[in-house]
């Protein structure tokens, strides 16, 4: 049952394992989707950025405007894609790497992996969360890891995961950061150009409306300023934006700016100038008008129709600040920063009121105008000057009435905006304190799992509950804020506004105050149930640390008593004993464990239910929050308790069987322990016996690649292995007497077999090495003999080759006797062997056959590469005269001289033809003496010489053909050149002829039929063109081959080929041109075909008005007037749609004249300069000016208008006045009801709603009233004369006085009950503030805040003087409280003081971290240059410096660990702050990257002295070889003197036992490049870089070996030709020793002969006797002259081919090493061509001697022609001699060295009976012979 629970724990954690890696690998795969489809958003967003919004100077202000908001909008798009870039950054940090789990990439370096599970072997435990290094990954399920205890093990790859990390995450990351930061950019820049462009064309735009004022059309003043203020926002924004844009150049400014200064000094002007003129003729500004015209209208009527005018505008003005102030109102606040949104509406509102001061201004001031007008105007009618005068006091009242609405809505507006801004602020600050409490809550998932952990937790939410207490007060402030904006809206709704602000944010005050008692409960909660599980978790805790403690002692003492030794039983039964006693402990504690299970249920129970609530608050607060939460990475107390428990059950199990397994272990031991003891004995000497075994197999274990030497050492050593094997057999008689049991009887007997093995073994090996050793004598007498070639059998005697062949067939007779009972010669051995014999034998008939064959095969080659060389002589003088015709430069005649180039050339191929009619008969005789398989090495010669002459031949016939044909196509080329000119000049002129730009519409019809029939034509010419194009592009062809098979280039054929490709371009360019005009004409066709009609129609349109407006101005019809108006303002879209079809004809015609001036640039480079006619009138200025006339006649038309409309409107206004006693009436009555409302409405105390108090204060209306009653006031006393009425002002003036004063009294008291009130509320704002509030608030503000309260503390006191509303004892109150507030804003900013110390510590400390992360990445990548850098000239002193400047990275390295140490240090020593844990992984981070840094600085250094060493290493092993090099090189000739030779073969000798010991150097240098290879792996495999230069030095050293090897070669070759050589000369001066002494001796013998008597014929005879063996010696000795001279010829042809040898080596090393050694003199032959002419002249003196001796015989002997003559003349010529079984005469005998002289001297003389010796003499005559006589078996011979 326990196996199974491990099983079953065990498949747990694997399922656990997978769910992880699962996880891991969907987080991986769903991270890099994301990002690559991020990236490719970014790029499309890019590209349509720079798409969309691109602008110029053209295009128009709607456009731009619309461009610009567009891009405007797209920020909130940019601020999405900062979160996701923000967010895929974060997620990068947290991929893991899945590349190393596949078997494609293996592990190059030791990667650190962490584990999932728990995992057991024998030799190591794993923990979860342990860190490992994989090693090996080659295996898909198992990995090679080590542990870390540095044990190497092989478990699971599901058991690990490779952490974060990914390179690879990392850098997509960063890729798309660029990206965003690119696309910013663009954004920015774009917006930028907008503004910029729409600026410059809104400013050109008013600096035009500006020129067009003059004094008869002069602005209003407030045109004029809104104007001037519009330019000039347009100007500084210009100004501003020009610069960073970049589309306009200095002198476009400089030119805007100079525009703008004239603009603004001609507008000033002109204003001043209105100005002056307005104040000489008396009147307002505003009813300033055109100069009436007699007889149109009275000015009564005028003024009255004028200040109608006025009113309405006023009364629309006042209506349209109503509507924005209730828009204002009802706008509702946006979702996103409700609180800027609100600040914004206040400015909005702010900005409303002061317009509605400006028009209160206007209303008075037209009260003020229309008065004095009705004054000034007062001579007319009495009657219509009444009317008029109560109208306009009725139109004043009524709209001095609707403005004085307005202003009380205006102030019930701002009451409402201050509400919902101050509640809008409150609810915002309680969110954030809701949010954040709610956030730490749902952080946490999970109770901590140790009992410390719990204590701290529940001190942490004890925390928590008194700071929520604390902040109460926020969520009370905010909920009475509500209140008073529900307040504000319900009376604002009484108005007729309705606002929805005050409701939401009422109702969302509402939400958070339920969300904060949530929180509240939440808090109560956790910490009750902590504190349960902090009991329950106690006993727990105690149990499971006694089972921890009491299962380590056991498994010590379990791991002891396995450790303790057990040689024998008795020590094995001890073991039994304290085994037994340990498993009833281990039963005894059963209960223990099954207790502490029973706590962990009860815990686990708990955990999981607190665990459970928490999850489900963290889901209930993730529906509030914008913004998934972070999940803190944290094990759950269920899941820690649980655990424990399962491994505490686990290990007992394991426990309990391992003691019950090694208590049955050592029960079955003790049992064997007497058997073990003899079977051990037995198998040590069968072990010994085995070994002796394999030792003989090893030692005598041969085969047929063991040397002979080896053989006959082995043979040596056997004879003392057979008595070694004799005394092998004693321990098995010692052994035999211990044996009891029939299996030990066995055991015995299988010894005693092996020993027989062992005998027979090495019989078998004996018979082996005989066998092997005549197999390998005779295979070496088989190599010797097929080693035999023509020079080499020239060299041997017949004697060497007799005896050589005898001893081939003994060694195969020995080969047959051996072979019988070995196993290593087969008989498939045997007759390989004989084979080979016959082979030999058949391969030396073919050696002699092949001698005579040479001589005859030598002079048939050399005749045929006479002819060859005589055929490339011809070739060669064609190939010259072909390529001459390419580079001779053609005359004027090109044609003439083209057709007389194309006929040589023509006459070169016939000649061709010839030479290869002349190589097919050459090639016919080579391949007949192919057939005949022709072995000589000048055949061989004439072979290369026949396919060279071939090859060259082809080669030639290839240029003449080429050429010949390049040569046609040239002169095609020419002709077709020549034609086309003349059709492109035509085209040409006819273009230039029409080049001139049409004036109307029916010159542009007939210019545009013009081109279409030269387009016709240009069609028809075309073929010509066509013709030569394609002339071209197939001499092109023919000229590349010609240059790329035969290197030669045709000047003539390039220069016709530019000239063609120019007529083509020209021609093209004829194409186009065309096109675009027809194109561009077509186009100005259209647009003037519609714009002539329009243009003409609205012309007769304004003749009509202007009659229509004359007849109109004597009539003083209004209504016709303003119809007309109408009218003509609706024809301002024909205007505008002529001046569009204007501008569009004047571009066209532009774009059309920037056609013909491309054209005619063109056109002077290849014409000479030609008269272009310019035209006097340009049509796009008459284009222009016809459309500026009739803008101007419509304008003027609309001014004139409108200035006389003007003025009859203004004349309407004269006609208003009132009476003085009315006024003061009103006057009166307004100052009582003033009182009785000031007294009404300023009734307040100190409970008085704030909202209320800043509502009356911010009322400003009592103001206005008063303001308004002092101006009626002042108005009346300047118009009171008469003394009542004086008195009557007196009056008003004394009850307008006490009026005031009694406003300033309760206004005093409003503002100090207001003071009270704010102070009271800045000392609660100060007294909540913390050190996390006041950091949220900018130092300023808080500061602020404390002046504030202290102003308004002072200002409570000053108030507070003048008034009795508050008492002295809440005036000392005020002061404690204000000093109280000031003291703990002094402690909080001590604290945030010191915060920010301790943030600007680490921002500095930040900002070092990121120079250092910058120093860091610049000293790798000029590690990487370093290592990357290409070694060019001198490699070693290059490479010294490489590793001296990276010695320099290497200090700075150690000193950024020095600054980091120092980071580190100081970094200790601050507090916990913001910027706390950022630099706290900034500096981890930092120091991965520094040490991954020294890591690779550190293999860098290795790597590069390697390469140092490798350098130097074949800088040496370079000199060395070339110090051989060049003593070979200048070794010298080869010398005729044998000591020389001899003395040169012995130094070639000692040079090569020099070669053989020198690849030392070599080793060096492989071994050193094998370790910088394996340095260069290891930096390629960790940081991707490589060593450029190690490639190199491979090549180099592969070189060098190349070098050595050719140089060991040569020196081989030189050592077989010298020994050779060497051999010629001993041979040579032998024979020639011989023959100069036998010439000496001959000569001695001939001067005894000369020196004898013949006085007797035997004498005679005798003498003729001893001539004849003179003569048969001197014959032979002819024939050993002529091998001399052989000799001679072979040692000559030895000599060449030395000499050929060195200078050919000579060559090599010039070409390939620039090196010539000094020419040395060449050794002369003289001294053989002496010695042998020496000797032939002896030889034949000496014949001459004999010949004249054997004379003088023959005529002494001329008188006796007797028997005895011609006896000894038959017998030196009949007798015959048995040689081997063959007859051969005598005198032939002694000739070929068989007879010796002594015996032939002996036969010559012998006297026998002349019968006798005639039948012997002569077979023919006696078939029979005399026994005695006949010389055959039996003879001496």
């Amino acid at each position: 049952m326990t196996a199974l629970q491990t099983q079953w724990s065990w498949m747990i954690q694997l399922c656990r394992c997978i769910d992880t890696q699962l996880q891991e690998n969907t987080n991986y795969q769903q991270f890099f989707n994301d990002s690559a489809g991020v990236e490719d958003e970014l790029k499309s967003r890019y590209e349509c950025i720079r798409e969309r919004y691109s602008c110029d100077k053209s295009t128009s202000i709607m456009k731009l405007e619309s461009l610009l908001q567009e891009a405007l909008a797209e920020k909130e798009k940019f601020v999405e894609y900062k979160r996701t870039v923000l967010n895929l950054a974060s997620r990068a940090k947290h991929v893991v790497q899945l590349k190393p789990r596949s078997l494609a990439h293996p592990v190059q370096e030791s990667l650190p992996i962490i584990t999932l599970c728990e995992f057991k072997t024998d030799e190591v435990t794993l923990q979860r969360d342990d860190h490992c290094i994989l090693k090996d990954n080659s295996q898909r399920i198992k990995w090679r890891v080590v542990g870390p205890g540095g044990c190497t093990i092989n478990p699971l790859s599901i058991c690990f995961i490779i952490p974060p990390l990914n390179k690879e995450a990392l850098d997509f990351a960063n890729r798309i950061e660029h990206l965003y930061d690119a696309v910013t950019s663009l954004w920015f820049h774009v917006i930028l150009c907008l503004r910029c462009v729409l600026s410059w064309r809104c400013l050109l735009r008013d600096m035009e409306i500006i020129r067009s004022w003059s004094l008869q059309q002069p602005p209003c003043s407030s045109k004029y300023e809104r104007l001037i203020a519009t330019m000039d926002r347009c100007y500084e924004t210009f100004i501003t934006t020009s610069q960073e844009s970049r589309l306009f150049t200095n002198a476009e400014l400089a030119q805007v700016r100079q525009e703008y200064a004239q603009c603004m000094e001609f507008g000033d002007g002109l204003h001043r100038r209105h100005e002056e003129q307005s104040a000489c003729s008396g009147s307002p500004a505003f009813l300033v008008t055109a100069t009436p015209q007699p007889g149109i209208c009275t000015p009564d009527a005028h003024m009255t129709r004028t200040g109608h005018d006025t009113h309405t505008e006023l009364a629309r003005q006042v209506t349209r600040l109503e509507e924005q102030l209730v828009e204002l109102v009802q706008l509702p606040l946006r979702d996103h920063n409700p609180v800027g949104h609100s600040e914004e509406r206040l400015a909005l509102y702010q900005k409303l009121h002061s317009d509605l001061g400006e028009m209160q201004m206007q209303v008075e001031a037209f009260a003020q105008q229309c008065t004095r007008c009705m004054e000034n105007h007062s001579c007319g009618s009495v009657a219509n000057h009444t009317a008029n005068h109560a109208s306009n006091q009725s139109n004043i009242c009524n709209l001095q009435q609707r403005l004085n609405h307005v202003r009380r809505l205006a102030a019930s507006c701002h009451d409402h905006l201050r509400a919902v801004d101050s509640l809008v602020r409150s609810v915002t600050d309680v969110e954030a304190l809701v949010l954040l409490y709610e956030g730490r809550l749902a952080d946490s998932i999970s109770a901590p799992s140790h009992t410390a952990g719990l204590h701290s937790y529940i001190a942490l939410l004890k925390q928590w509950l008194s700071e929520m207490e604390q902040k109460r007060r926020a969520l009370r402030r905010s909920l009475e804020e509500a209140q008073l904006a529900e307040t504000s809206a319900r009376r604002l709704q009484s108005l007729g506004v309705n606002c929805s602000d005050a409701y939401a944010f009422g109702k969302g005050a509402g939400l958070l105050a339920e969300r904060w008692q949530q929180a509240l409960d939440q808090l109560r909660f956790r910490l009750r149930e902590v504190e349960r599980l902090c009991r329950l978790l106690r006993p727990y805790r105690q149990s499971y640390g006694w089972l921890i403690e009491w299962l380590a002692q056991a498994a010590g003492h379990q791991q002891r008593i396995q450790a303790a030794p057990a040689p024998d039983s008795k020590s094995l039964a001890v073991q039994l004993t304290q085994q037994k006693a340990l498993l009833s402990e281990l039963e005894k504690n059963r209960a223990k464990v099954e207790e502490c299970q029973h706590y962990a249920e009860i815990c686990g129970d708990a955990a999981k239910e607190y665990e459970t609530e928490l999850q489900s608050f963290r889901a209930a607060v993730e529906n509030f929050h914008h913004k998934p939460l972070l999940l803190r990475q944290q094990e759950a107390l269920s899941e820690v308790v649980m655990k424990e428990c399962a491994d505490i059950r686990s290990r007992y199990g394991k426990m309990f069987s391992m003691m019950n397994q090694y208590s049955c272990c050592i029960g079955s031991k003790s049992g064997k322990l007497e058997e073990d003891e003899f079977l051990v004995e037995a198998g040590e000497i069968e072990v010994y016996l085995r070994e002796i075994m394999d030792s003989l197999k090893r030692k005598y274990s041969c085969n047929k690649g063991t040397s002979i030497t080896r053989l006959e050492v082995l043979l040596q050593e056997g004879k003392e292995e057979e008595g070694k094997i004799v005394r092998h057999h004693m321990p098995l008689d010692s052994f035999s007497s211990k044996v009891k049991t029939p299996a030990q009887k066995n055991v015995l007997n299988r010894l005693e077999t092996l020993y027989q093995k062992l005998v027979e073994l090495w019989k078998q090996q004996d018979s082996n090495l005989q066998s092997l050793l005549a197999w390998h004598k005779l295979q070496n007498t088989i190599h010797v003999i097929k080693t035999w070639s023509l020079p080499s059998i020239k060299q041997l005697r017949y004697e060497e080759q007799h005896h050589l062949l005898q001893e081939l067939q003994c060694r195969h007779s020995a080969l047959l006797r051996c072979s019988c009972n070995s196993e290593v010669i087969g008989k498939e051995d045997i007759s390989l062997a004989e084979k080979d014999i016959e082979t030999c034998q058949v391969h030396y008939q073919q050696l002699q056959q092949r001698l005579d064959q040479g001589k005859q095969e030598e002079s048939l080659c050399k005749r045929s590469i006479s002819r060859l060389h005589d055929v490339r002589r011809h070739l060669e003088n064609l190939s010259e005269q072909a390529v001459q015709q390419l580079h001779l430069p053609l005359e004027l005649g090109v044609h003439h001289e083209l057709t007389c180039r194309i006929e040589k050339q023509e006459r070169l191929g016939c000649e061709i033809d010839d030479l290869q009619e002349v190589m097919t008969e050459i090639s016919r005789s080579v391949t007949e003496m192919d057939g005949q398989h022709m072995h000589n090495p000048m055949f061989l010669e004439l072979q290369r010489d026949l396919n060279t002459t071939l090859q060259d031949l082809q080669d030639t016939s290839n240029l003449s053909a080429g050429c010949l044909q390049d040569l046609k196509n040239l002169k095609g080329i020419a002709q077709d050149c020549q034609e086309s000119n003349v059709v492109l000049i035509g085209m040409e002129n006819k273009l230039f002829e029409n080049g001139h730009l049409p004036k109307d519409l029916q010159e542009t019809e007939n210019l545009c039929n013009c081109l279409k029939q030269l387009q016709v034509e240009v069609t028809e010419k075309e073929a010509c063109f066509a013709r030569l194009r394609e002339h071209v592009k197939a001499g092109a062809g023919f000229t590349r081959r010609l240059l790329c098979q035969h290197g030669e280039q045709d000047e003539n054929f390039e220069r016709h080929i530019a000239m063609a490709w120019t007529l083509l371009q020209r021609w093209s360019g004829v194409h186009d041109q065309l096109r675009s005009r027809l194109r561009e004409l077509e186009r100005l066709y259209k647009l003037l075909e519609v714009y002539k009609p329009r243009a003409g129609t609205l012309l007769n349109w304004l003749n009509e008005a202007t009659t229509q407006l004359d007849a109109l101005q004597s009539t003083d019809s209004h209504d016709k007037l303003l119809n007309l108006k109408r009218e003509i303002q609706s024809k301002q879209e024909s205007v505008d749609e002529c001046q569009r079809l204007a501008e569009q004809s004047c571009a066209s015609l532009k774009d059309y004249e920037v056609i013909l001036l491309t054209y005619r640039t063109l056109l002077e480079e290849h014409h000479p300069p030609r008269f272009w006619p310019k035209q006097v009138e340009n049509p796009t200025d008459c284009i222009m000016q016809n459309y500026m006339d009739l803008r101007t006649r419509h304008t003027t038309l609309l001014g004139t208008l409108s200035q006389f409309l003007k003025f009859l409107t203004e004349a309407q206004k004269r006609d208003q006045e009132d009476q003085f006693f009315r006024a003061v009436q009103d006057v009166e009555l307004s100052l009582r009801h003033t009182q009785q409302q000031l007294l009404h409405k300023y009734t307040c105390d100190l409970s008085t709603v704030p909202a209320h108090l800043e509502a009356l204060l911010a009322d400003r209306q009592d103001e206005d009233v008063f303001l308004e009653i002092q101006k009626n006031i002042s108005h009346l006393s300047t118009k009171a004369q008469a003394p009542a009425e004086r008195d009557t002002i007196s009056r008003i003036d004394q009850l307008y006085n006490s009026t005031v004063q009694r406003w300033h009294e309760l206004w005093t008291r409003l503002q100090a009950i207001q003071a009270w009130q704010v102070l009271r509320r800045d000392i609660s704002l100060v007294q909540s503030w913390t050190v996390d509030s006041l950091k949220k608030l900018p130092p300023q503000q808080s500061e602020e805040q404390i002046c504030h309260l202290e102003e308004h503390y002072r200002r409570l006191v000053r108030l507070g003087e003048r008034t009795e509303v508050l008492e002295p004892g809440e005036l000392c109150q005020a002061e404690c409280d204000v000093t109280a507030c000031c003291n703990h804003f002094r402690s909080l900013k001590a604290s945030v003081n010191k915060e920010q110390k301790d943030e600007e510590a680490c921002e500095a400390s930040l900002q070092e971290l990121r120079k250092i992360e910058v120093h860091t990445e610049s000293i790798r990548k000029q590690a990487e240059q370093l290592v990357s850098l290409s070694l060019h000239d001198d490699h070693v002193q290059e490479n010294v410096q490489r590793i001296k400047e990276h010695a320099v990275l290497c200090d700075e390295v150690q000193q950024i660990h020095s600054d980091l140490r120092c980071l580190v240090q100081s970094y200790n020593t601050l507090g916990t702050c913001y910027s706390y844990f950022a630099l706290q992984t900034q500096l981890r981070f930092a120091e991965q990257r520094v040490v991954q840094l020294s890591s690779f600085v550190t293999l860098v250094t290795e790597e590069l002295r390697a390469m140092d060493e490798v350098l130097k290493a074949i800088r040496a092993t370079d000199e060395l070889v070339w110090s051989y090099e060049k003593q070979l090189c200048e070794a010298a000739l080869l010398p005729c003197e044998t000591e020389a030779l001899q003395e040169l073969f012995n130094h070639l000798t000692r040079w090569q036992q020099q070669l053989v010991s020198r690849p030392d150097a070599f080793r060096t240098l492989q071994e050193r490049l094998r370790l910088a290879g394996q340095l260069n792996e290891r930096l390629s495999a960790v940081h991707g870089q490589l060593d450029p230069n190690l490639s190199q030095c491979i090549e180099e050293q592969q070189q060098l070996q190349e070098r050595w090897c050719n140089l060991c070669k040569q020196t081989r070759t030189r050592l077989q030709h010298l020994e050779e050589t060497l051999q010629l000369f001993h041979s040579y001066h032998s024979l020639h020793h011989q023959m100069v002494s036998w010439i000496e001796g001959v000569e001695i013998q001939l001067q005894q002969l000369q020196n004898l008597k013949g006085d007797d014929d035997q004498k005679l005879c005798s003498l003729q006797v001893q001539i004849e063996i003179l003569r048969s010696e001197i014959s032979q000795k002819q024939s050993k002259l002529d091998g001399l001279t052989m000799f001679e010829e072979q040692v000559l042809a030895a000599k060449k081919k030395y000499d050929a040898m060195l200078a050919q080596y000579r060559c090599s090393m010039d070409k390939s090493c620039g090196y010539s050694p000094p020419q040395k003199l060449q050794p002369s032959l003289e001294t053989f061509h002496h010695e042998l002419n020496n000797l032939q002249r002896r030889l034949s003196s000496l014949t001459t001697s004999v010949s004249e001796l054997a004379a003088r015989v023959l005529k002494a002997q001329h008188s006796q022609q007797g028997a005895l003559a011609y006896k000894v003349h038959r017998v030196c010529r009949q007798v015959l001699v048995m040689v081997d079984g063959c007859e051969l005469p005598l005198i032939e005998a002694f000739e070929k060295g068989l007879v010796s002289r002594e015996r032939f001297m002996e036969l010559a003389s012998w006297q026998g009976e002349r019968e006798e010796v005639e039948v012997v003499g002569d077979p023919a005559t006696n078939g029979s012979a005399d026994p005695g006589l006949c010389f055959g078996s039996h003879s001496p011979f």
